[in-house]
């Protein structure tokens, strides 16, 4: 489960969970560790001293987020393992007001919610990603709120609800599949040159999701739909991601360019606008009406996968991906 992301990916995990409760988050690397600084609108501030590998955390260790809460005027102060906290450590914890979160309170919530598949499903591109490199950090999406039991991530404000986390974890080829049975949205392609490209909606919603249709390959350089050429910077090459949008839902729908971004190894990219040239979002879609669109990444030159994702926020519209390749391109090779 969690214990097989690495500290990075745990703490982009946990980082993921606040985004959705509208928290604005931050993850840095402090030596070993992470910390996961979030603040929400209304002024509160959090932070989530992550400590990577399952060596215990002893009290010395919290009791250095002891010292970050009283330096920063911390609302929600949480230290997160992979690994477990000493007796010790949690007598720190109760002494200050502290929250700890472990494998164990991650796995029962999940038990008590009922979403354990989810979970491992979202755990699992950690050890598909050590395998194939496919699949990168994933930003932060965030989570509704759900009524949890204590412990939780934030005390009272019950944040570690999994619910809603509609994940599509995308695994290599079908090498994974036959052990872990068929993945919802299971979608791995190769491109030209064999470029390995999958998508994941963190927007998706249960039944008033625009429906993209996509595919993608890597090109030196583009002539847009008017016959403009257009090259990428030094040491970048583009990426183009062709689409069929189609709204099912009774209200008009627009995809923007915030919608889409494109993750490759740890690192995310959000769309290359080119100037003048048409067919880029916005796309708008009236109710029932299908349009096609593309958007353009600037990735580093060599990248040989990336995911696409639809990217969450309060006014993300809510995505569903399904691969084809039978789509025509807007935009030609330069």
């Amino acid at each position: 489960m969690v214990e097989e992301l690495s500290g990075h990916e745990f703490a982009q995990f946990l980082a993921t969970i606040w985004e959705r409760r509208d928290w604005q988050t931050e993850v840095t690397e402090r030596g070993e560790q992470f910390l996961v600084a979030g603040d929400q609108p209304d002024g509160t501030r959090g932070l989530i001293l992550v400590f990577p590998g399952q060596e215990p955390v002893d009290a010395e260790a919290v009791r250095a987020l002891v010292t970050l809460q009283e330096q920063k005027s911390l609302d929600v102060p949480v230290a997160a393992t992979q690994g477990t906290f000493t007796d010790a450590a949690h007598q720190v914890a109760r002494d200050n007001g502290l929250h700890l979160v472990d494998p164990s309170v991650v796995e029962e919530t999940a038990s008590a919610e009922g979403f354990e598949d989810l979970l491992a499903e979202y755990t699992s591109r950690g050890l598909s990603s050590r395998l194939l490199g496919l699949l990168p950090a994933v930003g932060r999406p965030s989570l509704p709120t759900v009524d949890l039991p204590t412990p939780s991530l934030g005390g009272g404000r019950r944040l570690l609800g999994l619910g809603a986390l509609f994940l599509i974890v995308l695994l290599a080829g079908g090498l994974l599949t036959g052990a872990l049975g068929g993945v919802p949205g299971l979608d791995l392609g190769l491109g030209g040159g064999g470029f390995s490209m999958t998508a994941v909606s963190f927007t998706q919603a249960e039944n008033a999701s625009v429906g993209v249709q996509w595919d993608a390959r890597t090109q030196q350089a583009v002539v847009g739909p008017n016959g403009t050429r257009f090259e990428p910077g030094n040491d970048t090459t583009f990426l183009i991601v062709q689409f069929n949008a189609t709204n099912p839902t009774e209200a008009t729908q627009v995809l923007r360019e915030r919608d889409f971004a494109v993750a490759t190894g740890e690192k995310r990219y959000g769309p290359q606008y080119l100037q003048g040239a048409v067919g880029q979002p916005p796309v708008v879609l009236d109710a029932g009406e299908t349009a096609r669109g593309y958007v353009v990444f600037a990735v580093p030159a060599g990248t040989e996968s990336a995911t696409l994702l639809s990217r969450p926020g309060a006014e993300a519209t809510p995505i569903t991906f399904e691969r084809d390749r039978s789509i025509e391109f807007q935009v030609s090779r330069g």
